[in-house]
This record gives structure tokens, sequence and C-alpha cells, in this order.
């Protein structure tokens, strides 16, 4: 058997997929930036934990701004 086991299977397909840019403070961009950049991400389903884990965060800055 001189057959290379890569040539018994198929390569699996790699998705792409919208990175998030974490570098560009979205304030600098254009709306037309900003609009390019919406169309390029992705909607992802969310966890319940994840999304009261979002909202108590976002809840605790609104009361740090609050005072």
């Amino acid at each position: 058997m001189d057959t290379p086991v890569s040539s018994w299977f198929q390569a699996l397909r790699k998705r792409d997929r919208a990175t998030k840019d974490t570098t560009t403070d979205i304030d600098s961009l254009t709306l037309e930036e900003r609009a390019e950049q919406l169309e390029d991400l992705e909607l992802r389903d969310i966890s319940d934990r994840k999304l009261r884990k979002v909202l108590r965060d976002l809840d605790a800055q609104v009361e740090a701004i609050k005072e």
C-alpha cells in the first residue's frame, strides 16, 4: 500500500466567514463603509446564557454612566 492516506478521503471544504474587525474604530468609518461591514458579517445564533450576560453587562455599564 504505497498510496498516501490523504488520497483516500476528499478534503473538507473550508468555510469562508467574515471576521470581526477589532482594530478599526466604528466612528472613523463612513456610512458606506459601515454598511459594507454589516453586509460582510453573518448573523449568528446567540445562546440564552450569552444574551443574559450581555444584557447584564450592558445594564451595569448604563448604571455606571448614570453615576
